[in-house]
């Protein structure tokens, strides 16, 4: 039988009620992250699986549904930094594992070089695990490919202010993010500091559903959820349900770099955001909005879309 998982509480109620925007942080050990009690075997590298298992996955939006085995590890706590790169048609699920690491370019890596153009069939699914950085890291989760089902990327939420990976997500290209935090932490030894909760700088093909992303609150914080076109066009974007909180502009969408190769294909709907940001909620660059809906600050005040 698929393993039973729970993430579906995030899914529209049986009455066809959308989820609500979360106000601030998932509870970590609680609603996201590794449970409390947990317990977990040290490891500095990967090794070898715990077993394997029939795993199923469900986009929240489309509900579409794909059952593979995969390849499971579950139960570790990683204290150094490596990259996950399946190969030979491999596929991988990551459950209840503390990432927890010093000065580094990345919390972890995943290797994009045998991922496919296709969001329902992701290399790796982390699955309540908890990305902790209690350094200088660049980044926390960097890759595509994935999916983070109950996550907690803690960045500065559960750190000193000069502690937590630059950028929580780095990458994110084929990949689906449900009810995680998604939060930027800073890096005091970068000169020119830039961080981003979630950055994709080319392709696209990203779901970001009922999660709470933030820049994290620090001198260089630019935004909660950033799209680019320096490596290429963009398309297919969906943030749903979402909390976005400060940054430059919270939700950035820039489809002027990379020679203007644009961004299309963008829904935002349902998400709520704080008054945090320095100059505003929302900037959008060369980008094509095909549905924005019942957007807003959390004190009501709707925000309307800036590119119609």
């Amino acid at each position: 039988m698929p393993i039973a998982i729970g993430y579906t509480r995030h899914f529209l109620t049986p009455a066809g009620e959308a989820p609500t925007a979360p106000t601030g942080p998932f509870t970590s050990g609680v609603e996201v992250g590794v449970p409390t009690g947990t317990s977990l075997t040290t490891r500095s590298s990967l090794g070898s699986a715990s077993g394997s298992t029939s795993y199923t996955i469900t986009h929240p939006d489309s509900g579409e549904q794909n059952t593979q085995t995969r390849s499971i590890w579950q139960g570790f706590n990683f204290s150094s930094t490596f990259t996950i790169n399946p190969t030979g048609g491999a596929r991988y699920v990551v459950k209840d594992c503390l990432f927890d690491v010093d000065d580094t370019s990345w919390i972890v890596e995943v290797s994009d070089a045998n991922g496919v153009p296709d969001q329902m069939d992701p290399l790796v699914v982390f699955q309540n695990c908890t990305f902790r950085s209690n350094g200088n890291s660049s980044i926390g989760v960097a890759g595509s490919h994935l999916w983070l089902i109950d996550c907690d990327i803690e960045g500065m939420s559960a750190a000193s202010p000069n502690a937590g990976a630059a950028d929580g997500w780095q990458g994110a290209a084929y990949s689906v993010a449900i009810g995680s935090n998604i939060v930027a932490g800073t890096r005091s030894s970068d000169p020119d500091p830039h961080s981003d909760g979630m950055q994709n700088a080319g392709t696209g093909r990203t779901t970001l559903y009922h999660c709470w992303c933030s820049a994290g609150g620090s001198a260089g914080a630019n935004a909660a959820i950033r799209f680019g076109s320096e490596f290429g066009a963009v398309a297919d974007v969906q943030v749903l349900y979402c909390g976005l909180d400060d940054g430059g502009y919270a939700l950035q969408m820039d489809g002027s770099k990379g020679g203007n190769a644009g961004i299309t294909g963008v829904t935002v709907k349902g998400c709520r955001w704080t008054e945090t940001a320095a100059y505003g909620e929302v900037d959008l660059e060369n980008t094509t909005v095909v549905e924005w809906s019942d957007n807003a600050l959390f004190n009501g005040t709707p925000i309307n879309n800036p590119a119609p």
